[in-house]
């Protein structure tokens, strides 16, 4: 059966016009049931839901990611100039590093080494060839990098050397004042290859 123009009026109208509890009156057993959810059935209802599986691509996590944080740097730069943008995050990634606290119970250089060879991320974002493993000394070339990727693909090799690469120096240190490390070349700045070099000092 057709609804009238009339009726179809007529309901709006009282929609828009009685209030919640006056439509309830009128027969609502919708709105009335919307309305019994308490504050802290949402609250759970909304952690069980931001909690669910996200089926997402390494490739895709980083690319939403620092999409929009590049986007910031590059509005930032158009403000106040590259230069200080990229030395501005440079400072920042090492004051964020030396605020770590140092893993001093780390006696050796394996005790920093092991764990990121063992690290399935790291296995998935980056082809790694060790060249030299001691007790003194670990020297590897990284390939391939999904940071580099990511940020070259945005033409911010720059802004993604200043805030991923420069912090693996001063991250080292903090996390043994024993740790050293020497980067000559990058991906991320459009070298071959990334050469970290490592040394336990001591």
């Amino acid at each position: 059966m057709k609804t009238s123009k009339f009726a179809e009026s007529r309901r709006n109208f009282l929609k828009t016009v009685i209030p919640a509890g006056g439509m309830i009156c009128f027969g609502c057993p919708n709105l009335s049931k919307a309305n019994t959810t308490s504050p802290m059935n949402q609250d759970q209802q909304f952690l069980e839901r931001i909690q669910t599986e996200l089926k997402i691509t390494h490739e895709e996590l980083f690319n939403y990611r620092f999409k929009y944080f590049i986007e910031r740097m590059e509005k930032f730069a158009d403000y106040i100039g590259r230069d200080k943008v990229i030395s501005m995050l440079k400072n920042a990634t090492d004051d964020c590093n030396s605020e770590r606290i140092p893993n001093l119970e780390a006696t050796c250089l394996k005790d920093f080494i092991n764990p990121i060879l063992k690290s399935e991320n790291y296995k998935i974002r980056l082809d790694i060839q060790v060249l030299e493993f001691t007790d003194k000394v670990y020297q590897h070339k990284v390939t391939n990098c999904l940071w580099a990727k990511t940020f070259l693909a945005k033409n911010a090799g720059d802004i993604g050397y200043a805030t991923i690469c420069h912090g693996d120096i001063s991250g080292a240190t903090a996390f043994n004042p024993k740790l050293k490390l020497e980067l000559t070349k990058t991906l991320m700045e459009g070298h071959d290859c990334c050469d970290h070099r490592y040394s336990w000092e001591g």
